[in-house]
């Protein structure tokens, strides 16, 4: 699966470019380092639009996003339980190993 990664200081105007582009609903932000630190949603993006603020994306980013680790076996009642979509699956270092979709369970 293709996902869309944006790194922490890249502005509110290009993460909703990328992600009007790539057609998805989320994206994984990562930090200097190429670690995974947060997610933003489409809702995060027009709730900061609506706010009216000039902002970055670690402004909007959730930093306490559900992830898996190598190696962890997701389940789709897992993503139905925590009513979720997508998780990305990190490697110790949290690096990105790849993105995880509800109907790849399927």
């Amino acid at each position: 699966m293709n996902f869309i990664e944006v790194n922490t200081t890249e502005e509110i105007s290009n993460v909703a470019i990328k992600m009007q582009v790539a057609s998805t609903r989320f994206l994984i932000v990562k930090n200097q380092a190429k670690a995974v630190v947060g997610t933003i949603s489409q809702g995060d993006i027009i709730r900061a639009i609506l706010s009216d603020r000039v902002s970055l994306a670690m402004d909007i980013m959730n930093p306490n996003f559900l992830y898996l680790r190598d190696g962890d076996e997701p389940s789709i009642d897992f993503f139905k339980e925590k009513k979720v979509i997508f998780l990305p699956v990190l490697y110790s270092d949290n690096r990105l190993k790849e993105v995880l979709q509800i109907w790849d369970m399927i």
